[in-house]
C-alpha cells in the first residue's frame, strides 16, 4: 500500500501560528479578562489546514479500497516545496502534517472525513526517510508519501548490539 497526497499552498508551521487570547469584549464593548485563556490558530494556518483536509478527504474518496484510518507502522516521506529560502523549523512542519493525517488538524471539521492514520505516534509513524525541503518560488506545496515501514538493519548495528524496534 503506497499513499501519495499533494497539499497545495506554502507549508505552514502549526506551532508558530497559535495565538492565545486573555481578554474578551463585554456586552458594552469594554475589554475584560477571560476566566480561562483560549488558544486559536491564525488564518494562514487555517487556510493551509483546510487545503490539507480537502486533499486527504479527496484521497480517501478516490481510494475506497483502503481501510482508513491505517493502523500499521508506516514511513512518512514529506517533500516540502517552500516558496521562500528562509530558515524553517522542520520538526514543526512534520507536526502539522502528522496532525492533519491523524485527524487533529485544529479546525472545525469532523476527523472521520479526512483521517488517514490512526495516530501520529511512533507506533504508526516509524520514520521520515526520504523527506526533503526544496525551494520552489513558483509552486510551493507539500507532497506526502506513506509507505509500509521497513526497519533498516545493518551489520554495524548488529555488531554494536543495537536493536531496531519494529
Amino acid at each position: 500500500m503506497n499513499i501519495h497526497i499533494i497539499i497545495p499552498q506554502q507549508p505552514i508551521v502549526k506551532k508558530n501560528t497559535s495565538k492565545t487570547a486573555f481578554t474578551q469584549k463585554s456586552k458594552n464593548g469594554t475589554l475584560t479578562m477571560r476566566t480561562k485563556p483560549i488558544h486559536y490558530y491564525t488564518q494562514a494556518y487555517k487556510d493551509w489546514a483546510m487545503n490539507a483536509v480537502k486533499a486527504c478527504s479527496d484521497y480517501k474518496n478516490l481510494h475506497t479500497n483502503i481501510c482508513f484510518p491505517i493502523d500499521i507502522k508506516m514511513n512518512l516521506k514529506c517533500w516540502f516545496f517552500m516558496g521562500t529560502q528562509g530558515i524553517v523549523d522542520g520538526s514543526a512542519l512534520y507536526e502539522g502534517v502528522q496532525d492533519v493525517l491523524c485527524g487533529k488538524a485544529g479546525i472545525n471539521f469532523p476527523p472521520q472525513v479526512y483521517q488517514i492514520i490512526a495516530d501520529d505516534n511512533t507506533r504508526y509513524i516509524g520514520s521520515h526517510d526520504g523527506s526533503r525541503f526544496i525551494y520552489s518560488p513558483t509552486n510551493p506545496h507539500t507532497e506526502l508519501w506513506l509507505t509500509p515501514y521497513k526497519a533498516n538493519y545493518c551489520d554495524e548495528c548488529e555488531y554494536k548490539g543495537i536493536k531496531i524496534i519494529e
